[in-house]
């Protein structure tokens, strides 16, 4: 595109002081279109979208409504971006071609489930930011606090954020929380027209959307409400959901995840027969406030999404959590006489001694239990000591700041036992960092071990026996696109499809319908009755026959039928 300009956000859009903007280098190429630096606009980033883009014009017009009104708050006093909101719109020679958002730093940025999980917290990828296994608790409520932040910002304006997952949602290493992908948020402009987001991943998804198509139904502010709880339930409680891991009391086999929310029965909820994991920290170690806002969330929540409590409630709640530090060194609400984190501990090195374990990994074994809290364990030598040390020191260091230096609207500190949320925080976290150990085989097989651990219960709960696009299968001595497949090669491909796709991983043996038990299987969490429907998608999305194909994924199928390709 030789000649470009921005229109609308103050900016005209016909006469000579039109702003010209020339694209400079690529910097990524989503699905809907590609994200590229703008020459001599540092601070700015454009998203052009593809020419065969469905619906163009429509998604041209939501935009331009969007710059149109733009949420207060959308970018902070000191300048950073709480949304990725439309600024302008870029016009070509033709008409609009795409927007130009606020460029973020994402060096030190991961998404929300990296430090919400205690596992990806605890071992962070070679090329992934280093911080993540210094996270503590007390920065996961901040992370919550901040995020709730979020909300509030695009709660302003007559808008929904709809696909309220872990990929739109960064988290940087100083617990600052900005939600991206805005153009597909459901907006209304001031003449009443309204722009649906069409998409939405189950395991957040509101009960009272069971069923429908989100293509064609509109969302209320009180279905990305359910949506924040869930995942402020992730942050606070070691990265479990609350409605796929428990202890289910109840008859039968335990419902599917959008039953449960249906019947506002969640791990460890009054009166739920789902019981609190064992591995799990209970509702009741949380103050009585914060477990009041759950019950209202997803018990009361579940037939009267109005009681819902507002992003808001949530945040002056989570400020006003204060924390204390057990003899072991974990932190808890200060209310909570008995720590959950030390309870966990035992159980788990209880099972440990009644167990026998291989030493090496079998693919039917499950090795890494899902979600699995990693409290911190007591130092065993003098440079764990240091550490634990420095980083105490540090976090210290920075509350007191804290208390000295409030800016902005972010969440601040009263007391020193007082959960803060600002960047002071993070520096603690960004200074504690170490070195991680280069990526090899062995740790890459567990790796994607792990990953392929911790997605299994989500497919079993809501893609199992369904269609859905297979992306890859790969194996370590496989010949392919003119490459000898190893683990490392593997989990690099799969983190780049999960990225760009949300891709879930699966281990070929946990599964009846491949052919082999020793295949990595990366699919993408996107169902269909048929496989029409995920040949489709393939079709859509540019791959060929040969890199995207339906497969119906299911423990009970034969193999014979579970697979279909494009002509």
């Amino acid at each position: 595109m030789e000649k470009l300009w921005l229109v609308g956000g103050g900016l005209a859009a016909e006469g000579p002081d039109r702003v010209r903007v020339q694209l400079g280098a690529v910097i990524a190429r989503a699905g809907e279109g590609t994200i590229s630096e703008i020459v001599d606009h540092p601070q700015w980033v454009a998203k052009v979208f593809h020419d065969d883009l469905k619906d163009h014009d429509l998604k041209c017009a939501k935009v331009a409504a969007m710059v149109d009104t733009p949420p207060s708050g959308a970018v902070q006093s000191d300048g950073f971006a709480v949304l990725t909101w439309p600024l302008h719109m870029l016009v070509g020679p033709t008409g609009p071609v795409g927007y130009v958002m606020h460029r973020i730093d994402t060096s030190n940025a991961v998404e929300i489930h990296t430090v919400s999980n205690p596992t990806n917290r605890a071992k962070p990828l070679p090329n992934a930011p280093q911080w993540t296994p210094h996270v503590t608790w007390l920065h996961l409520v901040n992370v919550a606090a901040n995020l709730c932040l979020a909300v509030e910002v695009v709660h302003r304006v007559d808008a929904v954020i709809g696909d309220f997952q872990e990929r739109n949602i960064l988290v940087n290493d100083t617990t600052r929380v900005t939600l991206v992908d805005c153009d597909s948020m459901q907006f209304t402009d001031t003449a009443g027209r309204q722009f649906l987001c069409g998409v939405g991943r189950p395991e957040f998804t509101a009960p009272e959307l069971a069923g429908l198509n989100l293509a064609t139904a509109a969302r209320d502010k009180p279905s990305d409400l359910f949506a924040l709880a869930v995942h402020i339930h992730l942050l606070l409680m070691a990265g479990n959901h609350p409605f796929l891991r428990g202890t289910w009391t109840g008859p039968g086999e335990q419902p599917d995840a959008m039953s449960l929310a249906k019947s506002g029965w969640w791990a460890g909820g009054p009166g739920s027969p789902l019981h609190t994991h064992p591995l799990a920290p209970p509702p009741e170690f949380l103050p009585d406030n914060i477990q009041r806002l759950f019950y209202r969330a997803f018990t009361a929540g579940a037939h009267d999404p109005a009681s819902r409590p507002t992003a808001h409630e949530w945040r002056t709640a989570l400020q006003g959590l204060q924390i204390r530090t057990c003899p072991r060194g974990h932190q808890l609400p200060v209310e909570t006489e008995q720590c959950p984190w030390c309870h966990i501990e035992d159980e788990r090195s209880t099972r440990k001694t009644q167990t026998t374990y291989t030493t090496k990994a079998r693919p039917n074994q499950t090795v890494y239990p899902v979600s699995a809290p990693t409290p911190a364990k007591p130092a065993r030598n003098t440079t764990k000591y240091l550490i634990a040390g420095v980083v105490t020191l540090v976090t210290l260091i920075a509350v007191i700041i804290l208390i000295t230096n409030l800016t902005g609207t972010t969440t601040t500190a009263n007391t020193t036992t007082t959960i803060v949320t600002a960047t002071a925080t993070a520096t603690a976290i960004a200074t504690a960092t170490t070195t991680a150990a280069p990526l090899n085989e062995s740790t890459a097989f567990d790796r994607l071990r792990e990953m392929a651990d911790s997605d299994r219960s989500f497919v079993a709960m809501n893609l199992a026996d369904r269609w859905v696009p297979q992306l890859s299968s790969k194996r370590p001595g496989v010949f392919d696109e003119g490459v000898t497949w190893n683990n490392v090669l593997t989990l690099q491909e799969h983190m780049r499809l999960k990225e760009r796709y949300g891709a879930k991983l699966l281990w070929s043996g946990d599964w009846s319908t491949f052919d082999g038990s020793d295949w990595w299987v990366t699919i993408v969490p996107t169902t269909f009755n048929d496989p029409e429907g995920a040949l489709a998608w393939c079709r859509q999305n540019g791959f060929d026959s040969l890199h995207c194909y339906a497969k119906l994924v299911s423990t009970t199928h034969s193999i014979s039928g579970s697979t279909a390709h494009n002509n």
